[in-house]
């Protein structure tokens, strides 16, 4: 069996300019930084992973997966 593990990140205008929401996240969002990224509407990051039997193998497992290399990627560097 191959399974897919999808974490998401998703920006929508209507939620990140709402000014009450703003002002409640206002410790917790860096909301300078997101900006910096307005132009990605989401990115997914998935893992598939093949199980069989004899147990699993993370078939993505080479991809990068800290935040400095997808910003890279999806800048196109």
């Amino acid at each position: 069996m191959l399974v897919t593990i999808e974490p998401g990140f998703y920006q929508v205008d209507a939620i990140l300019n709402d000014p009450q929401r703003r002002e409640t996240y206002r410790d917790r969002v860096n909301w300078e930084r997101l900006a910096q990224f307005q132009d990605v509407r989401g990115i997914r990051i998935e893992d598939d992973v093949l199980v069989t039997e004899d147990g699993a193998e993370v078939l993505t497992a080479g991809l990068p997966t800290q935040a400095e290399a997808i910003e890279g990627l999806v800048r196109g560097g």
